[in-house]
This record gives C-alpha cells, structure tokens and sequence, in this order.
C-alpha cells in the first residue's frame, strides 16, 4: 500500500521485517472511522527488547496508522503511521473493541503489563480521544500478560480476557461511560501454551480453548464459575502436529472457529454455540485448510452491533 512501509521501525521490525513482525495474537486492529466510508485506523503495538540478550521483549507503546482507501486508485494510501497514542507497558496482544452504545464511535480497550490497569480509547469522529485508565480485578501475572485472548460479547455487556496463568477475568462493560465493573474469576485448568476464548452468538455461553480441553460457561448462571462443563477433550489428531485447541474467533456464520498453537492445516468448529452443553456439538479439525497455518487468527470485533436502546435486547448476531 502507498506509504505503507516501515511500520513498527527499531530493532525487532529489523531482524523480522523478512518473515513479518512476531508480535503475536491480537496485537493488530483495524477500525472503521465513524461517518466515514474511506478512512481506517490501524492500532498496532510496537515491542522492543527487556534485556541486551534479547530472551524478552515488552511491549510499550500503541501506535496509529490512518489509511484511506479513496486514494491510489481504490488500493489505498497510509495519510500517516507510527502515531503514538498509549505510551506505557501493555500486555502482549489481547487488543479488541466494542461499539459504543451510540452504535457509531468504538471503544478499543487493553491492559497494563502485569497490573490490574485497563487502558481504553474512544474512537470519534473527532479522531481518538484518550487514553483513559481504570483499575479494577485482579492484577495479572508476568506471564499472564504475554498472551492469552481478549474479547467482548456480541452484544458488548460482556469484556473476557484469559490466559493459561491467570484464567477467565470476567467483567460487565458499560458501552456508554467505556469502564468495566462487576470483576469474576474464573480459574481454568490448562496444562500447555493452548489459550482462546469466544462467546456465543446470544451472548449466553463462553467457550475457553485450555490446550487439550475446551470449556464452556453459561454467562446467565448465578455462580458462573459452577457452570462450566467440558464439551470437548483433544481427540489425538496430529497434522502433523498436535491439534490443540487455541484462538477462537466468531464468524458471521454464527459457528466459532477454533486454531492450534502448533503449525497445522485444519480448525476446530464449534457448530452450535448457542446451545447448552454437548449440543453445542464441537467438530475437531472440522475444516481442510489449503496450507499450513499456526498460532494467531484474525480478530474481528462485532463491527455490526447496533446503538443500545434502552429497554431493549440487541438484535441476534445472524440479523446484524
């Protein structure tokens, strides 16, 4: 794309620029502009190395890039990049957004590196207003912020993040005022690096990818701690390497799609999400891919929820 070079410049983007900047899941998010048709913004985290050795990085600054695809003949031109907008130590990856309850401006919300600090940005159309802190929950551990998923529910009431050290940290989210309240933990048992998370089209179930085990919660239950149930147990495929259950992601189609932190061809599907239990019928390597494929998955946020009408119930995902 024209002006779409030298993103991420320092030291790592130099030793990777060849095989693409490693900054993992969840670490990139594209948002349409509010009362545009051409303009994006573009969040990306840019890390740099915690010691002379290079065996850790931390990730500390948030940049913006804008993009507007009416230039270049439709492909596209990058007006400006390497913006900083949050300036201080995050955890890697879990960068996600919601409506807000407008259903035109976005909230982006991440966290603090090991901290119980959560870092928002209100997207107008005015540009990007924050960032704005608030400190709430359980503080995360050094390696609970180097991964896991983060994601709201589809009818955004409803902000998950989860990672193998730390667990669920559930919280309600209020899409007017952008903050978070109500904090739940839920411990997970995990044995490996496998680590996703989703939420079912109704909003009802959460579904946490735990390496060889995936679970499910009723969001709805009075101890949703009690209601998790197993709905699927690794079945040993190998492809050619183990096909553990990872990233989730939410598709249109109303199915949840499941990846491997390994490097495989196929994904998990979770065929009924909004149904309790075993009905809601997980298909491992449900899905031939046409090349090998590791680790990540696109994050989409639910770029069709709608503005939140008081005494209401947001439309279901598939009429979106």
């Amino acid at each position: 794309m024209e002006n779409g070079d030298s993103l991420n410049i320092g030291e790592i983007h130099n030793l990777y620029c060849i095989d693409g900047y490693p900054a993992g899941s969840q670490s990139v998010l594209i948002i349409p502009a509010p009362d545009s048709e051409n303009i994006y913004y573009v969040f990306y985290k840019w890390m740099q190395f915690e010691n002379p050795q290079g065996l850790f990085v931390t990730f500390d600054t948030l940049f913006l890039a804008a993009v507007d695809m009416s230039l270049n003949n439709g492909l596209g031109t990058v007006l400006e990049k390497n913006v900083p907008i949050i300036t201080e130590k995050m955890t890697a990856g879990q960068l996600t957004a919601v409506k807000h309850a407008n259903g035109r401006d976005w909230w982006i919300l991440t966290s603090a590196d090991t901290s119980n600090i959560y870092l928002s940005l209100l997207i107008t159309e005015d540009g990007v207003l924050g960032p704005f802190e608030q400190t709430i929950g359980m503080k995360s551990s050094k390696n609970g912020s180097r991964g896991g998923q983060a994601v709201f529910s589809p009818d955004g009431e409803k902000y998950i993040r989860y990672s193998p050290q730390d667990g669920v940290f559930l919280f309600d989210f209020d899409r007017t005022q952008g903050t978070l309240s109500n904090f739940i933990h839920l411990p997970v048992e995990n044995g490996g690096l496998g680590a996703g998370v989703a939420v079912s089209p109704n909003s009802n179930f959460l579904y946490v990818s735990a390496n060889d085990t995936l679970y499910q919660y009723n969001l709805q239950s009075d101890d949703i701690n009690s209601s998790s149930t197993i709905v699927s147990i690794y079945d040993g495929y190998l492809s050619p390497f183990p096909t553990l259950f990872h990233n989730a992601q939410l598709a249109p189609d109303c199915k949840i799609y499941i990846n491997s932190f390994a490097t495989v061809d196929v994904l998990h599907v979770i065929q009924n999400p909004d149904e309790p239990g075993l009905a809601c019928n997980v298909e491992q390597h449900a899905i031939q891919l046409p090349f090998n494929h590791r680790r990540s998955l696109p994050s989409f946020p639910n770029y069709r929820l709608g503005p939140l009408v008081e005494g209401e119930d947001p439309p279901p995902l598939a009429s979106r």
